[in-house]
Protein backbone atom coordinates (compact mmCIF):
# COMPACT_ATOMS: atom_id res chain seq x y z
CA UNK A 1 0.00 0.00 0.00
CA UNK A 2 1.30 3.43 -0.90
CA UNK A 3 2.01 5.41 2.23
CA UNK A 4 4.21 8.30 1.10
CA UNK A 5 2.52 11.41 -0.25
CA UNK A 6 5.34 12.93 -2.28
CA UNK A 7 5.74 16.24 -4.15
CA UNK A 8 4.16 14.86 -7.35
CA UNK A 9 1.10 13.75 -5.38
CA UNK A 10 0.90 17.21 -3.80
CA UNK A 11 1.09 18.79 -7.25
CA UNK A 12 -1.65 16.41 -8.47
CA UNK A 13 -3.87 17.47 -5.56
CA UNK A 14 -3.45 21.16 -6.40
CA UNK A 15 -4.16 20.42 -10.08
CA UNK A 16 -7.31 18.48 -9.12
CA UNK A 17 -8.62 21.31 -6.93
CA UNK A 18 -7.97 23.88 -9.65
CA UNK A 19 -9.62 21.67 -12.27
CA UNK A 20 -12.66 21.12 -10.06
CA UNK A 21 -13.24 24.86 -9.59
CA UNK A 22 -12.88 25.40 -13.32
CA UNK A 23 -15.33 22.65 -14.27
CA UNK A 24 -17.93 22.74 -11.49
CA UNK A 25 -19.73 25.83 -12.78
CA UNK A 26 -19.45 24.91 -16.45
CA UNK A 27 -20.43 21.25 -16.29
CA UNK A 28 -22.95 21.62 -19.11
CA UNK A 29 -20.06 22.38 -21.49
CA UNK A 30 -17.85 19.37 -20.67
CA UNK A 31 -19.06 17.07 -23.46
CA UNK A 32 -21.96 17.74 -25.89
CA UNK A 33 -22.54 13.99 -26.35
CA UNK A 34 -23.40 13.69 -22.62
CA UNK A 35 -25.61 16.79 -22.57
CA UNK A 36 -28.67 15.08 -21.11
CA UNK A 37 -27.02 13.93 -17.89
CA UNK A 38 -24.85 17.03 -17.60
CA UNK A 39 -27.89 19.32 -17.87
CA UNK A 40 -29.31 17.64 -14.75
CA UNK A 41 -26.12 18.51 -12.89
CA UNK A 42 -26.12 22.05 -14.29
CA UNK A 43 -29.65 22.54 -12.93
CA UNK A 44 -28.18 21.85 -9.49
CA UNK A 45 -25.58 24.57 -10.11
CA UNK A 46 -28.31 27.04 -11.03
CA UNK A 47 -30.29 26.26 -7.87
CA UNK A 48 -27.41 27.77 -5.90
CA UNK A 49 -27.59 31.08 -7.84
CA UNK A 50 -29.67 34.05 -6.86
CA UNK A 51 -31.78 34.31 -10.03
CA UNK A 52 -31.66 30.65 -11.13
CA UNK A 53 -30.58 31.58 -14.68
CA UNK A 54 -26.82 31.95 -14.51
CA UNK A 55 -24.12 30.97 -12.03
CA UNK A 56 -23.28 33.95 -9.81
CA UNK A 57 -21.30 34.69 -6.64
CA UNK A 58 -23.70 32.51 -4.63
CA UNK A 59 -22.85 29.61 -6.96
CA UNK A 60 -19.13 30.22 -6.51
CA UNK A 61 -19.56 30.17 -2.74
CA UNK A 62 -21.58 26.95 -2.92
CA UNK A 63 -19.07 25.01 -5.01
CA UNK A 64 -16.27 25.91 -2.59
CA UNK A 65 -18.00 23.90 0.13
CA UNK A 66 -16.41 20.51 -0.58
CA UNK A 67 -14.99 17.44 1.10
CA UNK A 68 -11.79 16.05 -0.39
CA UNK A 69 -10.84 12.40 0.03
CA UNK A 70 -7.49 10.99 -1.05
CA UNK A 71 -7.52 7.24 -1.42
CA UNK A 72 -4.67 4.94 -2.48
CA UNK A 73 -6.08 2.25 -4.77
CA UNK A 74 -4.30 -0.78 -6.14
CA UNK A 75 -5.07 -1.74 -9.74
CA UNK A 76 -4.26 -4.85 -11.75
CA UNK A 77 -2.31 -2.94 -14.41
CA UNK A 78 -0.32 0.23 -14.86
CA UNK A 79 -3.35 1.81 -16.58
CA UNK A 80 -4.89 2.27 -13.13
CA UNK A 81 -8.52 3.36 -13.08
CA UNK A 82 -8.47 4.26 -16.76
CA UNK A 83 -8.99 0.65 -17.90
CA UNK A 84 -6.77 1.05 -20.94
CA UNK A 85 -3.70 -0.76 -22.15
CA UNK A 86 -1.14 -0.96 -19.44
CA UNK A 87 1.55 -3.23 -18.15
CA UNK A 88 0.55 -6.26 -16.12
CA UNK A 89 2.17 -5.05 -12.90
CA UNK A 90 0.06 -4.35 -9.84
CA UNK A 91 0.11 -0.57 -9.42
CA UNK A 92 -1.05 1.76 -6.67
CA UNK A 93 -2.25 5.25 -7.53
CA UNK A 94 -4.08 7.96 -5.65
CA UNK A 95 -7.73 8.57 -6.35
CA UNK A 96 -8.88 12.09 -5.50
CA UNK A 97 -12.57 12.46 -4.70
CA UNK A 98 -14.10 15.92 -4.44
CA UNK A 99 -17.59 15.83 -2.96
CA UNK A 100 -19.73 18.87 -3.58
CA UNK A 101 -22.45 18.97 -0.94
CA UNK A 102 -24.52 21.60 -2.79
CA UNK A 103 -24.37 19.77 -6.11
CA UNK A 104 -24.75 16.37 -4.44
CA UNK A 105 -22.11 15.13 -6.85
CA UNK A 106 -18.65 13.61 -6.55
CA UNK A 107 -15.88 14.45 -8.99
CA UNK A 108 -13.58 11.42 -9.30
CA UNK A 109 -9.99 11.97 -10.40
CA UNK A 110 -7.45 9.26 -11.13
CA UNK A 111 -4.12 10.98 -10.74
CA UNK A 112 -4.67 14.57 -11.79
CA UNK A 113 -7.29 13.86 -14.51
CA UNK A 114 -11.06 13.94 -14.11
CA UNK A 115 -12.43 10.51 -14.92
CA UNK A 116 -16.10 10.85 -14.06
CA UNK A 117 -18.73 12.76 -12.09
CA UNK A 118 -21.32 10.75 -10.20
CA UNK A 119 -24.37 11.35 -8.04
CA UNK A 120 -23.80 11.13 -4.29
CA UNK A 121 -26.71 8.74 -3.79
CA UNK A 122 -26.97 5.58 -1.68
CA UNK A 123 -25.02 3.53 -4.24
CA UNK A 124 -22.14 6.00 -4.05
CA UNK A 125 -22.13 6.06 -0.25
CA UNK A 126 -22.07 2.26 -0.14
CA UNK A 127 -18.97 1.86 -2.32
CA UNK A 128 -16.89 4.99 -1.60
CA UNK A 129 -15.60 3.51 1.64
CA UNK A 130 -14.08 0.56 -0.19
CA UNK A 131 -12.99 1.28 -3.75
CA UNK A 132 -14.03 3.66 -6.49
CA UNK A 133 -14.81 1.79 -9.73
CA UNK A 134 -12.68 2.22 -12.84
CA UNK A 135 -13.76 4.23 -15.86
CA UNK A 136 -15.16 1.15 -17.57
CA UNK A 137 -17.03 -0.11 -14.48
CA UNK A 138 -18.47 3.16 -13.13
CA UNK A 139 -21.70 3.13 -15.18
CA UNK A 140 -22.54 -0.33 -13.86
CA UNK A 141 -22.24 0.72 -10.23
CA UNK A 142 -23.10 4.44 -10.05
CA UNK A 143 -25.38 7.09 -11.50
CA UNK A 144 -22.98 8.91 -13.81
CA UNK A 145 -23.39 12.51 -15.00
CA UNK A 146 -20.15 12.60 -16.98
CA UNK A 147 -17.49 10.10 -18.00
CA UNK A 148 -14.27 10.95 -19.80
Amino acid sequence: MKSIFDIKDSADLLTVISDYFEKALSVSQLDPSQKETLSELYERVLKTSRDGKYPDHNSYDAIRDVNIHIVAQTWGSTAGGWSGMGGSAMSTYYTFIIESKHLSAAFIYFGSRLCYICDMDDQYRAIKEYRMPSQSECKKQLKIFYRK
